[in-house]
């Protein structure tokens, strides 16, 4: 037998070895011999799609990671907004239900009578005792406001959530909280008065009042508010500053108030007298003007002249002089408007 033919079928082979190859024909590989160099190629390809091509795994956690994010970074901008109500006293209800300790619902009332008393509170917002003989409600309750309605009756409010977040509706006024602590009284007529114990308070009726902490301002049927003033100034300044914003103009009364006003002041009482040029007419504007200036001097631009022809916003620079001179803290919330 001829050995090349075993290596490069050169040759004759040998007839065994011829009969061997017809008998294992069947058997034979049909496909041709692959090339090795085309299927190097197409692996580094495969694996340069693969190393391009993100794997789902990792996709998945990526996409679990941002949504995280986003929802750690909007929930730094909301108020929770669950208020809890339990019985402090008697048998409030809640819904018409007696209440022991359940969750106020936008739109039902929390009642107690006069032998009762109850609490709501959030604990991202603050809390309110609601006193006997009253009626609140859960009016709305978003991270843009938190509203309550009360429609007669007493509340003491501790409110420590952002200025300006926290308010109080009443038939006959609205109580904004700037970061404070405050009692609320309304009664059956509309009428009715804030107390303030910290901080300040925007009230807002027919005109604006703004009640620090250590002051008071009344409230009358029809949206009417006096000035803001201090619970220590003497018992006829009270009297007088509380009834002149509430008479009318042709009041024979309105004069003699004026001058009691005007009389008992001391310096800590310049508060109120900013608040009286919304609600007095010329010739009442220039006696307070000559009053205000002799207890805290007006700044540079505002004079006489100023107050007699006074306009909405015409006092504002005298704002921060008074609030200096009688030592009272920051307005926390840009939105109230001292000019009024």
């Amino acid at each position: 037998m001829n050995d090349d033919y075993l290596w490069d079928r050169g040759g004759d082979p040998d007839p065994e070895l011829r009969h061997l190859e017809n008998a294992l024909a069947p058997l034979r590989l049909k496909e041709s011999t692959p090339d090795f160099a085309e299927l190097k190629r197409a692996s580094n390809m495969s694996r340069l799609r693969s190393s391009l091509r993100p794997d789902f795994g990792t996709a998945l956690a990526l996409v679990v990671c941002v949504g995280l994010a986003v929802w750690f970074i909007t929930s730094l901008h909301q108020v929770t907004t669950n208020w809890e109500a339990q019985a402090t006293a008697g048998s409030p209800t809640l819904g018409g239900r007696i209440l022991v300790r359940g969750r106020v619902a936008p739109g039902t009332w929390l009642t107690t009578d006069r032998m009762s008393t109850a609490q709501i509170q959030s604990k991202n917002v603050g809390e309110v005792q609601v006193g006997a003989d009253s009626m609140v409600s859960l009016a709305e309750s978003s991270s843009e406001q938190q509203l309550l309605l009360l429609r007669y009756g007493n509340i003491h409010a501790t409110v420590f959530s952002p200025p300006g977040l926290f308010v109080v509706d009443t038939p006959s006024a609205k109580a904004i909280d700037l970061g404070c602590e405050y009692t609320l009284r309304i009664d059956r007529d509309g009428r009715g008065e804030l107390k303030v114990s910290s901080g300040w308070v925007s009230l807002n009726g027919d005109s604006q009042s703004l009640v620090p902490a250590g002051a008071m301002a009344r409230i009358a049927p029809g949206k009417a508010l006096s000035p803001p003033y201090f619970v220590d100034a003497t018992p006829a300044f009270q009297q007088a500053a509380g009834e002149f914003a509430f008479m009318s103009t042709d009041s024979p009364q309105r004069g003699p108030a004026l001058q009691t006003i005007l009389h008992d002041a001391r310096q800590r009482d310049a508060l109120t007298l900013l608040n009286l040029f919304s609600r007095a007419q010329e010739n009442e504007r220039l006696l307070i003007f000559d009053k205000l200036n002799q207890l805290v001097p007006a700044p540079a631009g505002i004079t006489r002249e100023t107050a007699r022809n006074w306009q909405l916003n015409s006092m504002d620079a005298w704002w921060p002089v008074v609030q200096h001179a009688l030592g009272l803290g920051e307005i926390k919330k840009g939105k109230t408007n001292p000019g009024q």
